[in-house]
């Protein structure tokens, strides 16, 4: 059972465990303002785009669309990870293989 609960903890998406807490802390307060939700929904959201993209939206539809947002913003995040250590390892493969050019002799 412990081995499961580490698992799931070590294996998460980023933002996941973060977002569980947040939503136990908003059951155990239920007197939250309007301005205080609002504010710890958009503090989900950790990038200026998707910040933005949910600030745009209307008033009647942020609560819908917040947990997509969120999961776009994850697949988001995830993949410029990827793309990241990809690029680092094609990096390090060439220094890895890298060799110098022979000169060629004037005959």
């Amino acid at each position: 059972m412990r081995k499961m609960r580490i698992h799931r903890l070590l294996f998460r998406l980023p933002g996941t465990i973060l977002y569980g807490v947040m939503k136990a802390n908003m059951k155990s307060r239920p007197e939250l303002s309007v301005p205080e939700l609002y504010a710890l929904e958009s503090a989900t959201l950790r990038t200026p785009f998707w910040q933005a993209a949910y600030q745009s939206l209307p008033d009647s539809v942020r609560q819908r669309y917040l947990a997509y947002m969120q999961h776009a913003e994850r697949w988001d995040l995830a993949l410029d990870g990827v793309i990241e250590a990809l690029s680092r390892a094609k990096g390090a493969l060439v220094r890895l293989f890298y060799t110098p050019a022979r000169p060629r002799s004037a005959h």
